[in-house]
């Protein structure tokens, strides 16, 4: 009597991804990718899937398609338009890795699983928002589609999962941090060499990483990210351009040599707050950081970000922020979440606190300072104008003025509205006896500055 042949259940799918954009980022993905030992990503990916292959790969340069710069897997198709990509019925899940994140809604609305791998998505998170929802509507008895986007904030700091899955109890205060290592490292230099001016370390930092795009704005990244961070964090949100910003390029010699004078360093941050009314305001660029505080001792290439809740108190997380490395990972961590089953998290951009807003005003301690020719009344008119626009002077430093170089004063505040000490700048620059622009930034920590 023959007995019938044993049951067995077939493997779960392959999730095959295609891959829009076909630049360094999505090089660094597929050889991730093909370092992982197939059955230590099959055990990854399980139990919805079995493992992820490259189906597709998209090189469109200025809407002319060619070939990768790199090595495709075997049996990968290479289009010359993206469109091509999203609607292949062979590809999954799509990793959005332009420039501009143009293809992300264009994704889901295909109804493909979505990782987002740049900064640049921040420009669409309500259309994202929508194009969920509305995927949703067709999809009844089926899995939701899922929508990641850990490789486009900070790099090899998941701050992303973090804030989404762990601060669900809690109420989160301050998110602050390096989240523009490039940035860092070039204040870093002017740091260690007095002799450095900042277009030479900015000129050796683009040397070093290799920068194609010498004329990027320098903070639209760090203000991309930080938007992230704002609606993860507190759930209020702002346009990009909305969150006051200065870049790294008006910070000399003469500002490290003060920092050193008052304890501390120049640091390039990013920070949201909110208050007990509800009021969220964040800012981006250098600011004055005491000598003992954790992110003035940020390694080259590295972000650090520290989160502040009411339950959990402040927790910190640094990890590499420079090169593709750090974020091809991230891409890869999310595509396997994805292949896993894990659907996206039911507010993507984080759960609003009650009454949170907006507000595009920060008040912080101020550093001003003013390059001047020397003349009689400097002092009183100085404290006149801050008198009239509301701004109350903490201390006042002056070096000795040494041959050949400008005459520069520094003035420290007490704790001002950002748009006070603006007025009071704008004010000071009309003075005969002020050379140039004054340069402001922000202390860090209030309190920083004795």
């Amino acid at each position: 009597m023959s007995s019938a042949p044993p049951h067995t259940t077939p493997p779960p799918p392959v999730r095959r991804v295609g891959l829009l954009g076909s630049g360094p980022l999505c090089a660094e993905i597929i050889h991730l990718l093909s370092r992982l030992d197939a059955d230590r990503l099959a055990a990854a990916c399980a139990p919805r899937s079995s493992g992820l292959e490259i189906a597709a790969v998209c090189v469109n340069r200025d809407g002319v398609g060619g070939t990768p710069d790199f090595a495709v897997p075997p049996g990968c198709r290479v289009c010359t338009s993206y469109e091509s990509v999203l609607e292949d019925p062979a590809v999954d899940v799509v990793v959005e890795a332009t420039s501009s994140s143009n293809y992300v809604v264009a994704g889901l609305r295909a109804g493909k699983d979505v990782v987002a791998a740049m900064p640049s998505v921040a420009s669409r998170l309500t259309q994202v928002e929508r194009a969920l929802a509305a995927s949703q509507a067709g999809r009844e008895g089926r899995r939701p589609l899922a929508f990641r986007y850990g490789g486009s904030a900070c790099g090899g700091a998941p701050i992303v999962r973090q804030l989404l899955d762990a601060y669900r109890a809690d109420d989160v205060t301050e998110v602050t941090g390096v989240v523009d290592p490039a940035a860092a490292a070039v204040l870093a230099a002017m740091a260690a060499d007095a002799g450095l001016s900042h277009d030479e370390a900015r000129e050796a930092e683009r040397e070093r990483t290799e920068d194609a795009d010498p004329h990027a704005e320098e903070t639209l990244g760090a203000r991309s990210t930080l938007r992230i961070l704002m609606r993860l964090a507190f759930g209020a949100d702002a346009s990009v351009r909305d969150i006051a910003a200065a870049d790294t390029s008006g910070v000399t010699q003469h500002d490290f040599e003060y920092a050193r004078m008052l304890g501390g360093t120049i640091v390039p941050v990013g920070r949201a707050a909110v208050d007990t009314d509800g009021r969220v305001a964040a800012y981006v660029g250098p600011a004055f950081v005491a000598a003992q505080d954790r992110l003035a001792h940020t390694g080259t290439g590295e972000v650090c970000v520290e989160i502040v809740a009411a339950n959990a108190g402040t927790a910190a997380l640094t990890g590499r922020g420079e090169g593709i490395l750090s974020q091809a990972n991230a891409v890869l961590s999310d595509l396997i979440a994805i292949a896993q089953g894990n659907s996206t998290h039911p507010h993507p951009f984080g759960v609003a606190q009650p009454g949170a807003q907006f507000v595009p005003e920060y008040a912080a301690q101020f550093y001003l300072r003013m390059d001047y020719s020397d003349t009689f009344g400097i002092v009183r008119q100085v404290g006149e104008i801050c008198e009239r626009c509301g701004v109350n002077i903490h201390s006042l430093l002056q070096n000795p003025i040494r041959a050949g170089e400008l005459a520069t004063f520094v003035i420290v505040t007490d704790k001002v509205t950002s748009g006070e000490v603006q007025r009071a700048a704008s004010m000071l620059e009309a003075l005969d006896w002020c050379r140039g622009g004054v340069f402001v930034m922000p202390v860090l920590r209030e309190g920083a500055i004795k």
